[in-house]
């Protein structure tokens, strides 16, 4: 499948756009242009596994945004910032999985300098595979409140 517009949130452009105002957008201006939409589909993707609210616009859209929660049903700018953040994250060389594994760590040592890390505060972003904190804040108004029970009829 060829990545295009219709393989991510957001447009090619939109990004360009988004970044060109951006003053930390090195990852995103190095990318080449297939680095770009792949880290956009991969963003995508990540995006697509959390738990939001509301059901998809169409059953059958192959993404879960438009959802029947939004006014004119419509992808929020929000998901394609979001999309954006964690693109940029990703050509940056940020691993999702590795960022998870090491939510376990305590501490680390390294020549002289020893940190030490508080693993009593959960790390939600990171825990729901979205490495990048400024992504996260984009789409957390739009998650499902995991302490809510929804029952579906069909």
């Amino acid at each position: 499948m060829a990545l295009n517009d219709d393989s991510y949130y957001g447009t090619l452009a939109g990004a360009e756009s988004y970044f060109e105002g951006s003053l930390h957008s090195d990852p995103w201006d190095r990318a080449s242009l297939v680095e770009k939409r792949k880290a956009l589909t991969t963003s995508t993707r990540q995006i697509d596994r959390l738990n939001f609210q509301g059901c998809k616009a169409v059953v059958t859209q192959p993404f879960q945004f438009p959802r029947n929660v939004q006014p004119n049903q419509v992808v929020p700018q929000d998901i394609e910032y979001a999309t954006y953040e964690l693109a940029s994250c990703f050509l940056d060389g940020v691993d999702a999985e590795l960022e998870f594994q090491n939510l376990g760590l305590k501490s680390q040592k390294f020549s002289g300098v020893d940190t030490r890390y508080d693993t009593t505060v959960p790390n939600l972003h990171i825990i729901s595979g979205i490495p990048s904190r400024a992504a996260w804040n984009y789409l957390k108004p739009y998650l499902r409140d995991d302490q809510q029970i929804v029952l579906v009829r069909s």
